[in-house]
């Protein structure tokens, strides 16, 4: 077992991950780090978010479905896909704001140059 005690904790991770060759939780992975650390369980509890985030920026790191992680350089990416769901969330979003600006201006009276609609009488008319 190599001494990992001088190390950070995403270092460990990497070198966790890099071992096993394929995903794991987060429970487990972190289990494991901490323990190839040497931390006691009150460390470990208090040390939790701080990995977590730091694993989340780091940029070897991938978080995949089910709390799983894994390394990037192993996973499969498809840019299309995520395009696909950037345009649809923009589409979405679209929709949804001209529903709303249609629901605003079915709301106020007012025609296309600001006029009231309803009251279209003018002043010059009352006697």
């Amino acid at each position: 077992m190599e001494n990992y005690k001088n190390e950070s904790m995403v270092d460990v991770a990497y070198s966790v991950l890099k071992e096993m060759e394929d995903k794991i939780s987060f429970k487990e992975l972190y289990a494991k780090v901490t323990e190839l650390i040497g931390l006691s369980e009150e460390e470990a509890t208090n040390k939790m978010s701080m990995f977590y985030t730091n694993l989340s920026l780091d940029g070897r790191f991938a978080a995949l479905k089910n709390g799983e992680w894994d390394l990037k350089e192993r996973c499969v990416y498809d840019a299309k896909d995520d395009f696909n769901l950037f345009y649809d969330d923009m589409d979405n979003e679209e929709k949804e704001n001209k529903d709303d600006d249609e629901r605003d201006d079915s709301e106020n009276n007012e025609g296309e140059d600001g006029i009231d609609i309803e009251d279209s009488s003018s002043e010059d008319d009352i006697d």
